[in-house]
């Protein structure tokens, strides 16, 4: 957050993923936002990730811890996630794992002391997941939405 930010903040992310084996998800989170300074922050979100479409994936809960680096109205998020499932661990697209998170967006309304609205664009996916561009391309979930603060 920018100067004249709350110390705290609540958060609710609703958005959408998609995972390239096919599977479509929709994003559904909340939390709070811990200003460390003008340009630093730390978020906890909790939520799931319902499966809208696909035949493998099971509907995820989700734990994410992320850093924020604040440039004006423009953010980037990046922090370490899970992806907790009851589906069968033998098929990657439904494995419970632990996620490497990216997030880039902007403020699209609203201040930062007041209730604001950001749009996003996401990347997850599981540490064991990165050894290879195909399983990156394959298993990762990419998506975006709006991140509203309160």
């Amino acid at each position: 957050a920018v100067t004249g930010a709350r110390t705290f903040n609540f958060l609710t992310d609703l958005g959408y993923f998609h995972q390239f084996d096919p599977y479509d998800y929709l994003i559904v989170r909340a939390g709070a936002e811990y200003n460390f300074s003008n340009n630093y922050s730390g978020l906890a979100l909790i939520g799931a990730a319902p499966l809208l479409r696909g035949t493998d994936g099971k509907t995820a809960f989700l734990i994410d811890l992320l850093v924020e680096i604040n440039f004006s109205r423009s953010f980037v998020d990046l922090g370490i996630g899970t992806w907790i499932t009851s589906g069968n661990d033998v098929l990657k697209t439904e494995n419970t794992q632990i996620d490497f998170v990216t997030v880039i967006g902007t403020r699209i309304f609203g201040e930062p002391d007041v209730f604001n609205v950001s749009l996003f664009l996401e990347a997850r996916n599981g540490l064991e997941e990165l050894n290879s561009i195909h399983n990156i391309r394959s298993f990762g979930r990419y998506g975006g939405g709006l991140r509203f603060r309160f």
